[in-house]
């Protein structure tokens, strides 16, 4: 006899079967992420919470929560929710302007390296073999 409150069953489809067995196999996803997807497909195999969560050394109210987030959600459900926090200090618009600005001075430096080291290269060749134009002069 089943104790406790009766659950919905969670049914995998191939594609979400294999979309969390990739999630769950990969070193550079988030590792709460990962932990979530292994919940799942082991849920799915008809286990019960407890033994899933024994399984996987959770607990049980970790497993309740996965599952219910997957009914709900599905594999974007798996997804930590956003969370509040402190406010931005800065616009869109004024991070992509701070962007675009270094990434302008960092092109006019390396613009002025590459015509010293240009020049170097060039003064270098003409003192080493006495006044010739250097490699790959015509």
């Amino acid at each position: 006899m089943a104790c406790g409150r009766p659950h919905p069953s969670l049914v995998l489809a191939d594609d979400q079967r294999d979309q969390l067995a990739s999630i769950s196999n990969s070193t550079l996803m988030p590792r709460g992420l990962v932990q979530r997807a292994r919940i799942v497909p082991t849920s799915a195999e008809g286990m019960a919470s407890k033994a899933v969560a024994a399984r996987l050394g959770i607990s049980e109210a970790t497993v309740g929560k996965w599952q219910r987030r997957f009914l709900e959600g599905g594999i974007e459900g798996q997804h930590d929710a956003l969370r509040s926090g402190r406010s931005r200090t800065h616009s869109d618009k004024r991070v992509a302007g701070l962007i675009t600005r270094a990434l302008q001075e960092k092109l006019r430096d390396a613009e002025t390296l590459m015509k010293n080291i240009s020049l170097l290269q060039a003064t270098s060749w003409a003192a080493a073999c006495g006044g010739c134009a250097g490699p790959g002069a015509a």
